[in-house]
C-alpha cells in the first residue's frame, strides 16, 4: 500500500517535470509566434511601401504613353508638314525651270516688255511655292521641337521610373526573403507544436493514471483506518482482560491471605499477576494512543491524497482544453502558412512583372535617347533648308525686281 503511494508520488513528480519542459516549449513557441508576427508586420510595410512605389510607378507608365501620345501627334503634324514640304518643293521645281527657260528666252527676247512679264509671273508663282515650303518647313520645326519636348520628358520620366523600378526590386526581394525565413519559422512552429501536443497527451494519460492510482491509494488506506478500527477493539478486549485477570489476582490474594501460612506462595503468584495485568493495561492504553494517532495521521493523509487525485483530475480537465485549443491553433498557423505562401506567390509573379517592367522602361529610355538624338538632327536639317528657303526667297524678289525693271523700261 506505501509502495503503491510512493510510486503515485514519483509518477506525478516526474510528469510535474515533463510539465517544465512542456511549458517551456510552449513559451519558445510563444517567442516564435512573436516573430512571426513582427515579420508579416515587416510585410505589410514593405508591401504598403511597395503599392507607393506601384503607383509612382504606374503615373510614370501614364506619363510616358502621354509622352508617346504627343510624339505620334507631332509625328503626324510632321509628316503632314512633309508632305505639303515635298509638294511645294515638286511645284517651286517646276516653276523653277519655267523661270530658268524663260530667263534664257528673255536673253534673246524681241518683245522684252511681253518676256519679262512671264518672268515676273513665273517669279511671283515661285515666291508662292516658297512661302507653302517656308510654311511647311516651319510646321515641321514646330512637330520636331514638339517631338523633343515629348522625348525628353518621356526620357526623364523613364530614368525616374528605372529608379523606383530598381526600389520596388528591392523591395520585393527583400519581402520574399522575408517569407522565406517565416515559412521556415512555421515549419518549425508546427513541428514544436506538434510534439508539445503529442507530450501534452502523454502527460495527460500519465496524470490520469496516477490520479487514478492516487484514487485507489486513497480507498486503501481508508481500509487501512477501518483495520486499525479492528486494533481498538482488539486491544480493549485486551483490556477486558487484563481488567478481569487483576480482578482475579484480586480474589487470589484475598484466599491466600485467608489460608494463612499456606497460601503465601500464591499470594506472591497473584500479586506478580497482578503487576503484569497492571502492565498490560497500561501497554493497550498506549496501543490505543498509538492506533488514534495512526488514525489521525491515516485520515490526513488520505484526505491530501484525495484532493490530490482530485485536483489531478481536474488538471487533467483542463489539459484536455489546452490541446484543444493547440490544435486551434495549429489550424491558425495552417491558415497563416497559406496566406504567407500566397504572398510569396504574389511577389514572385509581381517580380517577374516588375523585371519586364524594367526593361521595357529602359527600352523606352534608350529609344527616346535614340529619338532626341534624331530629332536633333532633323532639326538642324529643317533649320538648314528654312534658311535655304530664305535665301532662294531673297533670290527670287531679285529676279522678280528685275522683271519689274526691265517691264518699266
Amino acid at each position: 500500500m506505501v509502495g503503491d503511494v510512493k510510486k503515485a508520488g514519483e509518477l506525478a513528480r516526474e510528469e510535474v517535470e515533463k510539465a517544465k519542459a512542456i511549458t517551456q516549449g510552449l513559451t519558445d513557441a510563444g517567442e516564435g509566434f512573436s516573430k512571426v508576427a513582427a515579420g508579416s508586420k515587416d510585410i505589410s510595410e514593405k508591401a504598403q511601401v511597395t503599392k507607393d512605389g506601384a503607383d509612382e510607378f504606374m503615373k510614370g507608365a501614364e506619363s510616358i504613353a502621354s509622352g508617346a501620345e504627343e510624339s505620334a501627334g507631332g509625328a503626324e503634324q510632321a509628316s503632314k508638314a512633309v508632305a505639303e514640304q515635298n509638294k511645294a518643293f515638286s511645284e517651286m521645281q517646276s516653276a523653277c525651270t519655267e523661270l530658268g527657260e524663260l530667263s534664257d528666252s528673255l536673253k534673246n527676247a524681241t518683245d522684252t516688255q511681253k518676256s519679262a512679264e512671264e518672268v515676273a509671273a513665273a517669279a511671283e508663282e515661285l515666291s508662292a511655292n516658297i512661302e507653302e515650303a517656308t510654311s511647311a518647313s516651319q510646321q515641321i520645326m514646330a512637330a520636331i521641337d514638339q517631338i523633343t519636348k515629348a522625348a525628353s520628358m518621356q526620357k526623364e520620366t523613364a530614368d525616374e521610373s528605372e529608379i523606383v523600378g530598381a526600389e520596388l526590386g528591392k523591395a520585393s526581394d527583400e519581402m520574399n526573403t522575408k517569407s522565406s525565413e517565416i515559412l521556415t519559422q512555421i515549419d518549425a512552429l508546427k513541428e514544436q507544436l506538434a510534439t508539445n501536443k503529442t507530450a501534452i497527451d502523454t502527460m495527460i494519460a500519465n496524470i490520469d493514471t496516477a490520479a487514478q492510482a492516487s484514487i485507489k491509494s486513497a480507498g486503501n488506506i481508508k481500509l487501512l483506518d477501518e483495520k486499525t478500527n479492528n486494533i481498538n477493539k482488539i486491544v480493549d478486549q485486551i483490556v477486558n482482560v487484563t481488567l478481569q485477570t487483576n480482578m482475579l489476582a484480586v480474589n487470589g490474594s484475598i484466599e491466600a491471605a485467608r489460608a494463612g501460612e499456606f497460601g503465601r506462595g500464591f499470594s506472591v503468584v497473584a500479586s506478580d499477576i497482578r503487576t503484569l495485568a497492571n502492565d498490560s493495561s497500561q501497554n493497550a492504553e498506549k496501543i490505543k494512543d498509538m492506533v488514534r494517532s495512526m488514525q489521525s495521521q491515516i485520515i490526513t493523509v488520505a484526505a491530501d491524497i484525495e484532493f490530490a487525485a482530485t485536483t489531478s483530475v481536474q488538471e487533467v480537465a483542463k489539459a484536455k482544453a489546452s490541446t484543444e485549443n493547440l490544435t486551434l491553433i495549429e489550424n491558425e498557423v495552417d491558415t497563416v502558412q497559406s496566406g504567407i505562401k500566397e504572398i510569396s506567390e504574389a511577389i514572385e509573379e509581381s517580380s517577374t512583372a516588375l523585371e519586364q517592367a524594367n526593361k521595357a522602361v529602359v527600352s523606352i529610355s534608350e529609344g527616346a535617347e535614340t529619338t532626341l538624338v534624331a530629332t536633333d538632327q532633323a532639326g538642324k536639317a529643317a533649320d538648314e533648308g528654312h534658311k535655304g528657303m530664305e535665301n532662294i526667297s531673297e533670290a527670287i524678289d531679285e529676279i522678280a525686281g528685275q522683271a519689274d525693271e526691265m517691264q518699266n523700261m
